[in-house]
């Protein structure tokens, strides 16, 4: 557990002028579970920041909530925290889930649940991130924003609350920036398979964290990992146009975000086609025999393997097929030869 790893996750469902989301607080309350049970975050030092979930009163400006202050409030309390050198801590996780726009290509801010006319506050996460960078106060820096980032230059540019700084130390901090979607497009939510509606991002972003091959060399999972694994998975978990992230790495900073809990292993079924016949053979991407031998009676494979990148080759040269192993804990992975 590192006692000096500090977390604002934010969830805003309800708005007082923009439709309601279903999925903002079910992510931040799944991100804040994963930062204290895995990321090893003390409870102490995670601000839960949400949607009053038992509340269905009117919203009015007088009793909105999540608003602008708290969210600066809370990183200010975290900031307190800070020695004689000027540090607060190892890490600072930023988790913002709600409505969001960008007013351009490399800006992203979260709107606040009191946004409507005639004013639109909003936390502008991109800025935070950057800012904390520019500071030092931590060793690493690690945003996520599960929203739109719907174009909006009609909002006037909401600066971060405190005053410019530019340490040293700056070049050397290290950084993880997630974004759900590209400049000036949109972020979906649905329901997966525990039944609940989620941030297609943030189901796919926690999934990579535990499923994202480790480090040959450190053994943790890597920005690196944890991107390509998103990449991957959100194209096979969404049925309609493709949500694209954006996660820049900076591999000269690259972070390793966590360490593998277990050894994780998803179902195969591979589904042998009319044309297939004899036996057949699974090599990994080392060309490793994973398995080997003929085809089941009803033509379907059911194995356990590893997330990654596998060939199935018939003995007789009837078949072959290069296919990924990729999803969340508990699904089925189907591929037809």
């Amino acid at each position: 557990m590192a006692d000096n790893d500090y977390a604002v996750v934010v969830g805003i469902s309800r708005y007082l002028a923009l439709p309601e989301l279903s999925g903002p607080v079910n992510d931040a309350l799944s991100f804040h579970r994963w930062l204290h049970k895995c990321g090893g975050v003390p409870k102490k030092n995670i601000k839960l920041i949400i949607t009053a979930v038992a509340s269905r009163k009117k919203m009015t400006r007088k009793n909105a909530s999540p608003l602008r202050d708290q969210v600066i409030s809370a990183l200010d309390d975290i900031r307190t925290n800070r020695g004689p050198d000027g540090k607060v801590g190892r890490r600072l996780y930023l988790f913002l889930a709600g409505h969001g726009y960008s007013s351009k290509l490399d800006d992203v801010a979260l709107l606040m649940a009191n946004a409507g006319n005639p004013s639109y506050p909003a936390i502008p996460g991109a800025d935070v991130a950057k800012w904390f960078r520019a500071s030092a106060e931590f060793d690493e820096i690690v945003l996520v924003m599960d929203c739109c980032r719907e174009e909006c230059r009609t909002i006037p540019h909401q600066p971060v609350p405190w005053e410019d700084v530019l340490s040293p130390n700056a070049g050397s901090v290290r950084y993880f920036n997630a974004f759900a979607a590209q400049p000036f497009l949109w972020a979906r939510e649905r329901i997966i398979s525990d039944g609940k509606v989620r941030g297609i991002f943030t189901h796919a972003l926690l999934t990579a964290f535990e499923l994202a091959p480790p480090d040959p060399v450190s053994g943790g999972i890597t920005g690196s990992a944890v991107k390509n694994y998103v990449l991957n998975y959100m194209r096979t978990i969404i049925d309609t146009q493709y949500q694209e992230p954006e996660m820049p790495i900076d591999t000269a900073r690259d972070i390793v975000l966590c360490r593998p809990a277990r050894k994780p292993e998803l179902t195969l079924e591979l589904h042998f086609g009319p044309a297939c016949r004899g036996n057949a053979r699974i090599v990994d991407s080392n060309l490793d025999e994973i398995w080997s031998g003929s085809i089941p009676d009803d033509r379907i494979l059911r194995r356990p393997l590893l997330p990654g990148k596998y060939r199935i080759d018939m003995a007789d040269g009837s078949g072959g097929k290069r296919f990924d192993v990729m999803g969340a804990p508990g699904e089925v992975v189907h591929v037809q030869v």
